[in-house]
């Protein structure tokens, strides 16, 4: 008998079909089949031979904070985000505290984190006609890329403000809550250096800083580089 007369996820041994896997991977492998060839390799969180045995991993890091401020800890090592496919291949991605930001490249525009589609230039047609936005408030409390990641998984993106007629509409709904914590928009100044709308990949042209503002409150190590709404004494800037 020949091997390419056998199911492609056996092998002949002994003249008989028989599965490689039963006793050629040791422990803590993974053993595959393909076209016959038996394939072994170490579990996820293990390393080694797997054709002896494989042992688990030292950890390597537990939580963000085990690893260097441009790295993410996966899988107990520390692993840069920007690698990881969490931006879209048409825009950049920086790393700031262990938190990825994502901003669409020159002449793209769009979500940064999924999809960036190329700027039309003044009179030409767009792909498809332009609607209108609506804004819903989210009351669950999280950081600027939770937020983010928590409007994506709603269909939504966190708000881009350009008019102000927006930014009445956006207070609007922000006033239909009692709140006395900040509501994030999805303006930031860490991808580019200056400020921009990821959720559109736009620059931020239409503003309405409050006195002092942008500043470092407190002057963090961090700084400040996520754009807000906080209740001042009943005004919303």
């Amino acid at each position: 008998l020949r091997t390419f007369l056998v199911g492609e996820d056996t092998t002949c041994i002994d003249l008989v079909c028989q599965d490689p896997c039963l006793t050629l991977c040791k422990g803590n492998s993974i053993c595959k089949v393909h076209g016959h060839v038996p394939y072994c390799s170490c579990k996820p969180g293990y390393d080694g031979d797997p054709f002896t045995g494989c042992t688990e991993r030292e950890a390597q890091c537990l939580t963000n904070e085990d690893c260097p401020e441009d790295r993410v800890c996966v899988g107990k090592r520390c692993k840069d985000p920007c690698l990881l496919g969490v931006c879209d291949e048409n825009s950049s991605c920086k790393v700031f505290y262990h938190i990825p930001y994502c901003s669409c490249g020159p002449g793209f525009y769009g979500d940064s984190f999924s999809k960036c589609t190329r700027q039309y230039s003044l009179g030409s047609s767009l792909p498809s006609p332009a609607t209108k936005k609506r804004y819903q408030l989210e009351t669950a409390k999280a950081n600027w890329i939770g937020a983010f990641a928590q409007c994506l998984r709603h269909g939504g993106r966190l708000a881009s403000i350009f008019t102000e007629e927006e930014n009445d509409k956006v207070k609007e709904e922000i006033r239909k809550y009692v709140l006395k914590e900040q509501v994030w928009l999805s303006g930031t100044d860490y991808p580019t250096g200056n400020w921009t709308w990821t959720g559109s990949g736009t620059p931020v042209v239409f503003t309405d800083w409050h006195n002092m503002q942008p500043d470092n409150y407190m002057n963090q190590p961090a700084g400040e580089h996520c754009m807000t709404f906080w209740n001042d004494n009943g005004n919303l800037r």
